[in-house]
């Protein structure tokens, strides 16, 4: 079934559906925004609290959707949202995160029959190399039933890319992640001033990490490796905020790195931190498509990541960095070993990542999604 054509009424609406507002938040606003400018209603299912509040979002409905598969909270979720969309008459859905995606595309079901046009994107798919023997048959199967109810699945990297086509959805299409601002990342700030505000001795190689301190972003790897190199010259920075704190500063205390490991918790504004350090590390274990390595990027870092699907996307091996093994400390030690030490490397990888991200740019993702909005 063609979707609905935007010329039979005048106003069109649009539903984003994800499991937690958040999401919406960090990932989703300047698309809202573009709608918006487009004339249309913009409308959101999401896992919100009353006081939440979305920008360019003209209803908010709260709909109690559970990451978990096995909550049965999520068969209350699924009905709400089938009320929602039945009574709405969407022009496009577009639904994220696993959960989201299932129930929306459940409960759109009826309407893509009268037009609807359905739209996942995989933030990365749950089954990857290396996963779980669950995770293949739980998500993998998963994705392969809601295939069918599918109008266009998108993937933001292309391992996930090429999984997608074994899938049936109408469409698979590859679109550069969510975008990341490079205005606002740039080589260009004041460095000393923010490393004072750090507690960083200026004369520091300064490494840095964003992302949550959650088992999965893997920070304690990139600790016990500058345990072993014993390097006083290195001074390790993680901005963030999760459940693995406690066990982050017991392991900085037991491996005798107080003053050199930082967690200064979570910062909105990240842009003129990432102007005060040397090099960006990522050895997470599974990502999609890093928002935080592209800012990096854009920030003219060069950058040590763990060797898996989405940062094989975005760091070139000697040009942009270096990929490692996240289960072997040795592996992160030489990466550190090589980029560390060599200033004119660091400024070489710094300016092509910088030239590089421009693919990977909010334009470029914004006017590519344009396009599958507007089916051509």
């Amino acid at each position: 079934m063609k979707p609905r054509a935007l010329n039979e009424k005048t106003n069109h609406k649009v539903l984003f559906v994800s499991n937690v507002v958040a999401h919406v938040k960090a990932f989703h606003i300047p698309y809202m925004k573009w709608f918006c400018e487009q004339g249309w209603d913009v409308h959101v299912i999401s896992n919100a609290g009353e006081e939440d509040e979305l920008p360019y979002c003209k209803r908010l409905y709260n709909i109690p959707i559970c990451r978990s598969p096995y909550n049965l909270r999520n068969i209350i979720a699924y009905k709400m949202a089938k009320k929602v969309i039945s009574d709405e008459h969407y022009d496009i859905i577009h639904c994220h995160t696993p959960m989201g995606g299932i129930i929306a595309r459940l409960a759109s079901r009826k309407e893509r029959k009268n037009g609807t046009k359905v739209i996942y994107t995989a933030h990365g798919f749950h089954f990857y190399k290396g996963a779980s023997f669950i995770n293949w048959l739980l998500f993998f199967t998963t994705e392969w039933l809601m295939a069918r109810y599918t109008d266009v699945l998108i993937a933001i990297n292309h391992e996930d890319y090429a999984r997608a086509q074994k899938f049936h959805a109408k469409q698979v299409k590859y679109v550069p992640g969510i975008g990341v601002d490079v205005r606002r990342f740039s080589p260009n700030g004041n460095k000393s001033a923010i490393r004072a505000e750090l507690g960083i001795p200026e004369n520091s190689v300064l490494l840095l990490s964003v992302g949550e301190l959650n088992s999965n972003k893997n920070h304690q790897a990139i600790i016990r490796a500058l345990a072993k190199l014993k390097n006083e010259k290195l001074q390790y920075v993680v901005i963030g905020e999760g459940s693995e704190r406690a066990r982050l500063e017991a392991l900085i205390i037991q491996l005798g790195l107080e003053g050199k490991i930082h967690l200064p918790g979570y910062r909105k504004n990240t842009a003129p931190i990432y102007k005060a350090a040397d090099v960006f590390c990522l050895p997470s274990k599974r990502e999609g498509l890093c928002v935080s390595l592209m800012e990096a990027m854009a920030s003219g870092l060069p950058c040590i990541v763990s060797d898996i699907r989405g940062n094989r996307d975005l760091i070139m091996p000697k040009k942009g960095g270096c990929l490692f093994n996240f289960e072997q400390v040795d592996s992160i030690v030489s990466a550190i070993q090589m980029v560390a030490s060599d200033s004119l490397l660091k400024k070489a990888m710094g300016s092509f990542n910088s030239q590089f991200v421009l693919r990977f740019s909010s334009k470029v993702a914004i006017e590519t999604m344009k396009r599958i909005y507007w089916n051509r």
